[in-house]
């Protein structure tokens, strides 16, 4: 392209190339990593990740098919749930947790997601990882949107508790090799109290192997999938560890038997409190020899349950090993036809445990809840006194529990001892000022003690509160809001709604923490443009409805006009880069002009092998992170603070892109790792700067984590925090030498 024409033909494409990054950028909703599970199949034009993960080829449709994602996740998940199951079995622990690790779970997080996105349909016999069958049926949906089915828990579930059954495998090994060490060394006193830890182990890990086979029998219920070969590992994997307690229980303790014979027939008669189980015992060892003259712990409950609820009694033995038992049935279920009798050896004994069973049925009474008496005026955050009797026919009951009620609202429970009940419980704010009716329940549905309640009523005073709030601009047009709500005696008042206004029109609530505190971003009314002033006054107001907490009301300046705002906008900074690009276009045309002129009218030839000097390579312009932390702004004020979570810290991650080298392949604490290594020092004026930007660093990585992989939702207080810090480490890396260098080249990558 010799010609003047076609150099400003060059030129005007670069302009139109250059408004039209503009106008990309403007619109710009994409990240450059991920910030949150994909949601449907075609996710790759979500985000600009150079991978799209989680979506199998082969089943993957150009219209978007969520259900063969969901298909092929749930395959995926499977199949790792399997490898760890075999794992286990190998004794390869940490494998076994590895395996369950981080790709698990962003898996897992995909795979809700896209749940919620299928809304559970029945589809067509699904092909799992493990073998074939119906896909999971459809259900009404949670609260959360998920599927009503326990497939998402399932497999959230399974892989807590294998990671877990790993921690305590690798345990019981390390505990075999100390016990064995101990007896090789003839330490018997050592290798007895490991033994007893090794019978522990064993039983914990036998109650998780089965809590393991009910999940993948769920799971094979809800996705047709066959997972035999997965059980089939982990009842091997237990069955190891139990045989193995059983040789080491044999070495090291004496088997004991014990019998109970009951006074009269307790099947046909049967027991009540009133009427309790009467009966003689004998604890003797397997050989016959008396365990005599001790206090022995029995253990009584029923075996016809699937979760094994018991009460304990301590008994003392006679020289012949005798002792009498009077057991008055409580909390136990009137659909027993079993009472089970175990002894437990306390730890220092030599002996093992034995249990026996004693046919009955159970009769029904009904106690009395009497001389219920509380502080007669209480108010929000205080402890109300309750105290009272339980008696059944004037016999006093013991070991029970009773809950406390204030107006339905439940505030607490105390214990029953000896046919006394004495406790305290905390009124909530949630209960409002004036009379109330505080109750005391005994729930005694279907069991040997009915249900019973008694209840007398307390004045709840109202509570001043005290609020406090601050706010200052974030971003364009977005305010960033927090505060505490707290009594004036300090107590933090938790789940009250706060109201939010700007120049006296509301722009939202927002709800306080477990702690007192909240935060969040609100949108501006009007554009600042419009507003007057400097300033605007945020307001915030909790009107004490359905409460004892009185209504009041603060309100705190935010500035919003000026020039020192936190971030110029990306898009000025954008069209002053056009401009400058522009005049630059401009200015070389007219070079080129002048130097054409030059060469026509000179009479000496260039020799042809002599390079034309060239420009300098020039860094790229970094992409804008306004829009991400404006889009991040608008989700926590609209109650997304997940969502506000993860384009927070895709704004840093796109911040620090063109200096961190190879950044977009990091994975979240790959990147945190390399910013400690050498990002913090290269941007901060001293160790402490450094040392605050990498913890903000880190507490940022950590909610993302949970915003994207977690079960439990990020608090608004955290997101809000997330938002403070992606601001302060951009505005950090805007400002950090990312210009030309004294020499006018530009800083190399780290």
């Amino acid at each position: 392209m010799n010609t003047f024409g076609g150099r400003l033909a060059l030129a005007l494409v670069c302009f139109t190339l250059l408004v039209g990054g503009m106008v990309a950028v403007t619109s710009v909703a994409d990240t450059d990593v991920a910030i949150g599970p994909v949601g449907t199949a075609d996710a790759a034009t979500q985000a600009d990740n150079e991978t799209v993960r989680h979506q199998d080829p082969d089943e993957q449709q150009d219209d978007g098919d969520t259900a063969a994602v969901r298909r092929w996740l749930e395959n995926e998940l499977s199949r790792q749930l399997g490898d760890s199951a075999v794992q286990l079995s190998e004794g390869d622990y940490e494998t076994a947790r590895e395996i369950l690790g981080d790709d698990y779970q962003d898996r897992y997080a995909q795979y809700v997601d896209v749940q919620g996105e299928t809304g559970g349909e029945a589809e067509e016999p699904n092909e799992t990882a493990n073998g074939t069958g119906d896909g999971p049926s459809g259900g009404e949906s949670t609260a959360d949107g998920l599927p009503g089915g326990s497939t998402n828990d399932s497999f959230q579930e399974l892989a807590t508790e294998q990671e877990r059954l790993a921690d305590l495998l690798e345990e019981f090994e390390a505990t075999r090799a100390d016990y064995y060490d101990a007896v090789e060394a003839d330490d018997d006193e050592r290798a007895h109290d490991l033994a007893r830890d090794i019978e522990d182990l064993a039983g914990r890990i036998e109650g998780r192997s089965q809590n393991i086979t009910v999940h993948f029998e769920t799971l094979e219920e809800d996705t047709g999938g066959n997972f035999s070969e997965s059980k089939a590992s982990i009842d091997e994997t237990n069955r190891d560890v139990q045989e193995t307690r059983d040789v080491i229980t044999v070495e090291q303790f004496e088997p004991t038997e014990l019998t109970i014979e009951p006074d009269g027939d307790p099947e046909r008669d049967g027991i009540s409190f009133l009427e309790p189980l009467e009966a003689t015992g004998t604890l003797r060892t397997e050989n016959g020899t008396p365990i005599a003259s001790q206090n022995v712990t029995l253990e009584i409950g029923s075996d016809d349950l699937l979760v094994r609820t018991t009460e304990t009694r301590t008994v003392r033995t006679d020289e012949d090993g005798s002792f009498t038992l009077e057991y008055r049935p409580t909390t136990l279920p009137l659909s027993t036809t079993n009472l089970s009798v175990a002894y437990e050896p306390v730890r220092g004994s030599g002996y093992i445990g034995s249990e026996t069973n004693v046919p009955v049925s159970i009769e029904q009474r009904t106690p009395e809840l009497s001389d219920l008496s509380a502080s007669q005026t209480t108010a929000a955050y205080e402890s109300v006194e309750v105290a009272g009797a339980m008696t059944v026919d004037g016999v006093p009951v013991d070991n029970v529990s009773v809950d406390v009620f204030l107006d339905d609202q439940f505030v607490g429970n105390t214990t029953v001892s000896n046919g006394t009940l004495d406790g305290t419980a905390k009124v909530p704010a949630s209960v409002p000022e004036g009379e109330r009716e505080l109750t005391v329940r005994f729930a005694g549905a279907d069991r040997a003690l009915a249900s019973a309640t008694a209840g007398t009523t307390i004045t709840v005073l109202e509570s001043e509160g005290e609020l406090a709030v601050t706010a200052d601009r974030f971003g364009d047009d977005h305010l960033n809001v927090s505060g505490t709500f707290t009594t004036v005696d300090g107590a933090e008042i938790e789940n009250e709604a706060i109201e939010l206004a700007v120049d006296g029109e509301t722009v939202g609530t927002v709800s306080t923490d477990g702690d007192g505190t909240f935060a969040t971003v609100v949108e501006l009314p009007v554009a600042p443009a419009e507003l007057e002033g400097d300033t605007v006054e945020l307001t915030a107001s909790y009107d004490g409805e359905d409460s004892s907490i009185a209504p009041t009301t603060t309100s705190a300046d935010a500035t919003i006009g000026g020039a020192d705002d936190s971030i110029l906008s990306s898009r000025l900074l954008l069209g002053g880069g056009l401009v400058l690009a522009l005049a630059g276009s401009i200015g070389s045309l007219l070079w080129f002009r002048r130097r054409d002129a030059a060469d026509a009218g000179s009479s000496v030839d260039r020799p042809q092998d002599v390079p034309r000097p060239t420009d300098a390579p020039s860094e790229p312009e970094p992409e804008p992170v306004e829009p991400l932390l404006s889009q991040a702004a608008a989700s926590l004020s609209n109650d997304r603070p997940d969502e506000a979570v993860r384009l927070g810290y895709a704004a840093v991650r796109r911040a620090f892109q063109s200096r961190i080298e190879g950044s977009r392949a990091l994975t979240h604490w790959e990147f945190y790792r390399r910013y400690r290594g050498d990002g913090a020092e290269t941007n901060s004026d001293s160790d402490a700067d450094a040392d605050a930007n990498t913890d903000s660093l880190r507490s940022m990585t950590e909610l993302y984590e949970r915003a994207s992989y977690g079960v439990d939702r990020v608090s608004k207080t955290d997101a809000a925090t997330v938002l403070e810090y992606a601001r302060q480490l951009c505005e950090l890396e805007e400002s950090s030498g990312r210009g030309r260098s004294s020499d006018g080249d530009y800083p190399a990558d780290d």
